[in-house]
């Protein structure tokens, strides 16, 4: 009996050690945003937000994601003026889609630090005033990013 689950563990284990073929390169953005224009607007320096006016050294890089260190999960200020310039969007969407990212090759526990990373942005937007029921997180860790992307419905 004993031989035979081994065996069968085996055959399991050797099934999952094949090598899968690469992904495909992923779609830009613009294609899963409704409504990227608006977005984009909202993030440049001296849109209004509801905590005023953001400032043109306040955010660099794409506005829709926020970086953090590889072995972290706190926000910095670009990560914040981010979130504060997306507010006005937040507000009016029907969702606010929050996708933490861990490298699972770097982090044991890359679930639990991509979950983190996505939860630090949705409170970011809770204490904004965006109800939380609103705010929905996920979370992938087969992609080799220590991030956070933001999407509206």
């Amino acid at each position: 009996m004993r031989a035979g689950i081994f065996f069968v563990a085996v055959a399991f284990l050797a099934g999952c050690a094949t090598d899968t073929p690469p992904a495909a390169p992923a779609a830009p953005r613009e294609h899963w945003l409704k409504d990227a224009s608006a977005v984009a607007a909202a993030a440049k320096p001296g849109a209004q937000t509801a905590s005023g006016p953001v400032a043109a050294s306040a955010i660099s890089g794409d506005p829709m994601r926020i970086e953090f260190d590889p072995m972290g999960a706190t926000l910095d200020a670009n990560g914040k003026a981010k979130i504060a310039a997306l507010i006005s969007t937040a507000q009016t969407a029907k969702y606010v889609n929050v996708r933490g990212f861990c490298d699972r090759t770097k982090i044991g526990n890359a679930k639990a630090a991509a979950l983190a990373r996505a939860n630090v942005v949705k409170k970011e937007f809770v204490a904004a005033g965006i109800p939380a029921a609103k705010v929905r997180v996920r979370f992938t860790t087969d992609k080799p990013e220590s991030a956070a992307l933001i999407s509206f419905e």
